[in-house]
């Protein structure tokens, strides 16, 4: 199992003592996705806040692998499939389509973020803003992101979350923030919801990034 396999290769590198080690494979294998509670100390009012810790980052040739298992299928023609899918995608991007990434999953569509707003001179008269002086070469171009409802309702009906101690990494004890299977968490649902990081290139030899994150009817991201 690759989590065992995982704890081990923590035991060896990190030097864990027996039970740290039971209790960190015990965690790998469980469903659970880890989080933390950060603290707020920058902005006001004071506050805390949860932060989603990733179970570990899974390369190209792992998923097409997982995907190939028990399929007549290798994982060379997977990741040979998947990567002409994935150029056709790229080349239909430039051209100014949505692109799907699977069926009721997510879609990747262009987009330009490109604006002008009134000004002051140095007399502080208002230089107002007009449609001509738009320009898309001082623009950001990007590549957005949707996540359809139907995979977002499914994560939150099925996600399963666990505290862990900011410090240590380990479980807390006592913790009851569990997801029910009415995909609720502290009484809350959350339906068509979605994240997105990435990164766009600006005209002009400048290069911007950002992430963004939200809620509500699988409302579409930028990436």
């Amino acid at each position: 199992m690759r989590s065992i396999a995982r704890a081990n290769e923590i035991k060896h590198t990190g030097n864990l003592s027996g039970t740290i080690f039971i209790n960190l494979l015990k965690f790998l294998i469980m469903s659970k996705i880890r989080y933390k509670v950060v603290e707020n100390k920058a902005v006001e009012p004071h506050s805390f806040y949860a932060i989603a810790i990733a179970t570990g980052k899974l390369s190209f040739e792992d998923i097409c692998e997982e995907a190939s298992d028990g399929k007549n299928v290798t994982p060379a023609i997977m990741r040979m499939c998947v990567s002409e899918y994935m150029k056709a995608a790229r080349r239909e991007l430039i051209r100014g389509f949505r692109v799907p990434l699977g069926e009721d999953f997510l879609t990747l569509y262009p987009n330009i973020r490109a604006s002008v707003k009134d000004t002051k001179d140095k007399e502080g008269k208002t230089i107002v803003a007009t449609p001509d002086k738009v320009r898309v070469a001082n623009g950001l171009s990007k590549i957005a992101c949707s996540v359809s409802r139907q995979f977002s309702a499914e994560f939150a009906r099925k996600v399963e979350w666990q505290r862990v101690d900011a410090q240590t990494g380990l479980p807390v004890e006592g913790d009851e923030d569990i997801t029910d299977d009415a995909g609720t968490t502290g009484g809350k649902t959350s339906e068509g919801s979605g994240t997105g990081t990435g990164s766009g290139t600006q005209s002009g030899g400048s290069t911007g990034g950002g992430t963004g994150s939200g809620s509500g009817g699988g409302k579409e991201k930028e990436v």
